[in-house]
């Protein structure tokens, strides 16, 4: 049987709160890039991430949206991942004037469309940081939050997956979209190959469908293609 990660919080009372530990919390900035500028932004991202100390914990990612519903704005995504406690130490160190020259010069040729602040409820493990090609996010309106971590749970026991999956919860920014699943792609021959990849996967699939249906809007899902990672 797959093991599969719960993370303690009040809306899902069968969740097993001994592994409150291995929550993982996140801040998404998300941006618009001016064409042809891509690589003056990975240069400056690079350039200060790689000037500091990130804690023991924490990492920063930074991804190109190359598939995107018609809500979304952003060309890039910077993502800051960790714990808690690792992230509050990563945020004191993005600050003084190297901080805001670094700020300055991206602002220059980016704006800054969204940014949004979650956490995961549900881990499956898989490959993360710089072994993942891509990335996948499906955003959701839940109205019954643990009828939907249930379902999730039973279809993630139910299928095989490429790499890491998670449900989690969005905490700020999130403009109509409460939870999401999150599923990382080891290669795109995978990402091309996401969904049900058999006849016992389809009727996973489809029952985990019957039952979040009713009690769900879904919001969208973004696509994303890694391109550099610092920790």
């Amino acid at each position: 049987m797959k093991k599969i990660f719960f993370i303690s919080l009040a809306l899902i009372a069968f969740i097993n709160k001994a592994h409150a530990q291995d929550q993982v919390h996140w801040e998404e900035v998300a941006i618009a890039v001016e064409s042809g500028s891509a690589g003056i932004v990975y240069q400056l991202v690079d350039d200060f991430y790689s000037s500091i100390e990130i804690p023991d914990g924490a990492s920063v990612t930074l991804a190109g949206v190359v598939n995107a519903s018609q809500w979304n704005e952003a060309t890039h995504i910077l993502n800051f991942i960790g714990s808690a406690e690792a992230l509050s130490k990563l945020r004191d160190l993005r600050s003084g004037e190297t901080y805001s020259a670094y700020n300055r010069n991206i602002t220059q040729v980016a704006e800054i469309v969204s940014i949004t602040q979650g956490k995961t409820l549900i881990r499956i493990p898989g490959e993360q940081g710089q072994d993942v090609y891509s990335s996948q996010e499906w955003s959701f309106y839940v109205e019954d939050q643990r009828e939907f971590g249930e379902a999730f749970a039973e279809l993630m026991d139910s299928i095989e997956t490429d790499g890491y999956v998670s449900l989690g919860q969005y905490t700020a920014g999130e403009s109509g979209r409460t939870h999401y699943i999150y599923a990382n792609y080891p290669n795109y021959v995978s990402q091309l190959n996401t969904g049900p990849k058999n006849a016992s996967e389809q009727a996973a699939f489809e029952k985990f469908f019957k039952r979040v249906n009713p009690i769900s809007t879904y919001r969208g899902s973004v696509t994303t293609q890694n391109g550099g990672y610092w920790d």
